[in-house]
């Protein structure tokens, strides 16, 4: 076993190292495409969003933010247990797919309740669809959008781009994440319902 991860390492030294450059070769592109692609979808998801100023949402909504917030992380735990046995079971794409569809499934629910808030329906059970709308979101996040994205990320790329690529889509991913952070900040201050 010591001898072939001698001879791994040095064909790893072998390889040709690439340039920024290089990187945007056409025979990198459907590779870069989809990792830099899928983590910029994944963070303009706004999963952070919710993170961050989810004890607002729920206390605008008329539910205990702190109430919220622990059950909040509560599901973030489950959600990774579920991801673990789902992985290898299910695959990355199905992943992928039913979380896009519980990402919208939950936005939908949280921001019913608040169209309910405007015209003063259902007031009992608002906050209740608000906390449910988000749990949803946030578990379907952690179990395809939020981890499944980073490993398929350490899968696609070939071994001479896979730092540069790997680094590329980690920036895009984070930059998106900073504008729908710092767009969100004033969304909760424009809002209609603060």
């Amino acid at each position: 076993m010591f001898f072939s991860l001698k001879e791994y390492t040095e064909s790893l030294k072998q390889m040709s190292e690439l340039n920024a450059l290089q990187l945007f070769q056409w025979k990198y592109a459907y590779a870069l495409t989809v990792g830099v692609g899928l983590n910029a979808l994944s963070e303009l998801s706004g999963n952070n969003a919710f993170l961050f100023y989810a004890s607002s949402i729920f206390e605008l909504a008329g539910f205990s933010g702190r109430v919220g917030s622990i059950v909040l992380g509560l599901i973030e735990l489950s959600a990774v247990f579920v991801l673990v046995i789902c992985m290898d079971k299910s695959g990355r794409r199905p992943l992928l797919i039913v979380s896009s569809g519980g990402l919208c499934f939950g936005c939908v629910l949280a921001g019913l309740s608040y169209l309910l808030q405007d015209f003063g329906w259902l007031k009992g059970f608002r906050p209740y669809l608000v906390l449910i709308g988000i749990l949803i979101f946030c578990f379907m996040y952690t179990v395809g959008m939020g981890c499944t994205v980073f490993l398929i990320i350490s899968e696609i790329y070939p071994m001479n781009i896979k730092g540069l690529a790997g680094s590329m889509a980690t920036l895009v991913g984070w930059l998106c994440s900073w504008i729908v952070s710092y767009a969100s900040n004033f969304s909760m201050q424009w809002s209609s319902a603060a």
